[in-house]
């Protein structure tokens, strides 16, 4: 049986800056994330805001721009705010919050708040959990399939603690590194298994993990960087402590 090693590359992550002001009426869900981009790649996650119902703290159409805090090498280029009224769990509202992103620089940048601008140019700084954008100058885009296929991998799953994936691999190229987060590294010195169920390390302790793998290839002395389907861990069915950490996280 091969032994896959996680390595968990141990340092101290600090997000800091200016004191913001919180929104009190409503909360996102908490949300880790590590996403694996190349440099100006566009590419779309969706975030979720609470809220009591009938006590909307803004309309979908009150914001007129959205940007990361602290990050200006990610810019969120498009957006759309949509409510998500039905099937709430335990007797919220909700807007979806889907963000079409670009990465237009290389380099690592994190971020653990969005910043929206209102139509009356105010603005609100939301809490949303730790993000780290991951930009490399060049990766092979999930529709490489002359390299990889990673097409058959799930999108998401019920457990926070686990993450999955479901590659194929044309001749005789290996699967060298999957990069799960900026410290999270799985490997095998003969090449990782095309597909596996993957226990997360507790260094990522976030109720919902957002992962969009870097994948490193050994395509016979030369390596590749190239990029998985995202994979949301924790975010099917979501339990009353999911949301109760994202209002601890938010000092509800």
């Amino acid at each position: 049986m091969k032994k896959i090693c996680i390595t968990v590359l141990c340092v101290c992550i600090l997000f800091t800056g200016c004191a913001v002001k919180r929104e009190k009426r409503g909360f996102f869900a908490w949300m880790d994330g590590y996403l694996a981009m190349a440099q100006g790649e566009e590419f779309g996650i969706a975030l979720t805001y609470f809220f009591e119902p009938g006590n909307a703290p803004f309309t979908t159409d009150e914001i007129y721009s959205l940007s990361f805090g602290g990050v200006k090498q990610v810019e969120i280029v498009n957006f759309s705010i949509t409510s998500l009224d039905s099937d709430m769990p335990l007797q919220y509202a909700a807007y979806s919050f889907d963000l079409d992103i670009k990465a237009m620089e290389k380099g690592v940048f994190k971020t653990d708040t969005l910043v929206a601008t209102m139509s009356n140019n105010s603005s609100i700084t939301f809490r949303i959990g730790e993000w780290v954008f991951d930009v490399e100058e060049f990766a092979l885009p999930p529709e490489a399939e002359n390299k990889i296929n990673v097409w058959s991998s799930p999108a998401a799953g019920s457990n926070p603690r686990v993450f999955a994936y479901a590659y194929s691999i044309i001749d005789d190229i290996k699967i060298k590194e999957i990069w799960l987060s900026e410290h999270v590294v799985l490997s095998e010195e003969n090449g990782l298994p095309l597909s596996n169920e993957i226990e997360l390390p507790q260094i990522i302790n976030a109720p919902i993990n957002f992962i969009r793998p870097k994948i490193i290839l050994d395509t016979g002395g030369e390596e590749m960087v190239a990029l998985g389907m995202s994979y949301y861990s924790g975010a099917i069915n979501i339990q009353k402590d999911v949301l109760e950490k994202s209002k601890e996280l938010n000092g509800k």
